[in-house]
């Protein structure tokens, strides 16, 4: 904006732009960090597999027990964001994350791998919706004048780009470092505390009346556009 008395602009909004556009990027960064993490174990089964003997069924096992807590989350918190805040949304998911990894670490076993799956899945279910239409908002905020390709392109790359991430660092690491089914799960934790630490000082975005009687919750309803 502009002040009419000087003809200059507002500094206020020139700080806001570089608050909302520094976000952007701590949002970007814990977005691609936590779906990495959600993509470590799969390079590792197969020591899993060796160590506990089991089965390749029990692997898919293990995979549709991430999709399933996926799925659920999807449904019944991926839209808890527009009451309770993107920011806030978003740090319970990477809590949540980080809670799995502890999980790893501490119930190695056949069991331990399902239920750190499925939490790991239900973080990533309400973390997707959340960080898109976080960057969404701060891209809006910071680059006003700006059309929405940057955020598209940004949330698109965390995404897959995590996805793709999580396997490379953790077989690189399993097969350079030592303590393979160990430190993987700890260089992840580090990376995603390092956004969840960065995220705190983040604006919140999403529009929440504060003092307003809020809806009665209702699971996300599924629909074609």
């Amino acid at each position: 904006t502009t002040d009419i008395r000087t003809g200059t602009r507002a500094p206020r909004t020139v700080t806001t732009s570089s608050r909302h556009n520094a976000a952007f990027w701590i949002v970007g960064y814990t977005f691609a960090v936590s779906m990495a993490f959600s993509a470590v174990p799969a390079p590792l089964y197969v020591l899993y597999q060796a160590r506990d003997h089991f089965s390749t069924f029990m692997i898919t096992v293990i995979f549709a027990a991430y999709a399933a807590g996926v799925v659920a989350s999807l449904f019944l918190a991926g839209h808890l964001s527009d009451r309770i805040g993107r920011r806030r949304m978003m740090l319970i998911a990477v809590a949540i994350n980080i809670a799995s990894g502890v999980l790893f670490l501490v119930w190695p076993a056949t069991a331990g791998l399902i239920v750190a799956r499925v939490i790991s899945g239900v973080s990533i279910g309400m973390l997707t919706a959340t960080a898109t239409a976080y960057l969404s908002e701060l891209h809006a905020t910071a680059r006003p004048d700006a059309g929405r390709t940057r955020s598209e392109i940004v949330a698109t790359a965390a995404n897959l780009g995590g996805i793709g991430l999580g396997p490379l660092l953790a077989g690189l690491l399993a097969q350079y470092a030592g303590h393979a089914l160990v430190l993987p799960y700890l260089v992840s934790e580090a990376l995603m505390l390092a956004g969840a630490i960065a995220l705190t000082v983040a604006p919140e975005t999403a529009s929440i009346l504060r003092g307003e009687p809020r809806p009665a919750y209702r699971p996300q309803r599924v629909s074609v556009p």
